[in-house]
């Protein structure tokens, strides 16, 4: 996340912009897909569901669909960070797309909201009726 962050920051006219902007506006994939929207850092969730699916753990699928992620993939949940990755991974695969959601917009815009300040390095209540802390800061460092 912190590199598409950083690409996505580039002053225009620069090499690393450039680049980003012929990766951040595909077409939607052709043929059969799979839309997986809302994970909020869950990332057991997240290879579970991949895997009743169909996935296997590149991102193929026997009968050709394809993955497209609808945003949401940070915040709340355990581990933002392994949710990314996986996600990152399957996308530079060219075997899934994403879409950013309203999440992943905040943390570009640099804006500190309830579930994100895992991003921060700082820990916070996400759950109030159980006092629940977010510990996702302990696997960011």
């Amino acid at each position: 996340l912190l590199i598409f962050m950083a690409t996505l920051r580039a002053p225009s006219g620069t090499k690393t912009a450039d680049k980003a902007n012929d990766n951040l506006i595909r077409p939607l994939f052709e043929g059969k897909i799979d839309v997986i929207g809302d994970i909020h850092g869950e990332a057991g969730a997240l290879t579970t569901l991949l895997d009743r699916l169909g996935y296997d753990g590149f991102g193929r699928h026997a009968d050709g669909r394809r993955l497209v992620f609808v945003g949401d993939l940070v915040d709340r949940g355990p581990n933002s960070v392994a949710v990314c990755d996986v996600v990152r991974g399957l996308v530079e695969s060219g075997n899934a797309q994403m879409v950013l959601g309203n999440h992943e917009l905040n943390l570009l815009l640099g804006k500190h909201k309830h579930g994100n300040h895992w991003f921060y390095g700082e820990t916070e209540v996400i759950r109030k009726d159980q006092k629940q802390k977010s510990y996702q800061v302990c696997a960011t460092r």
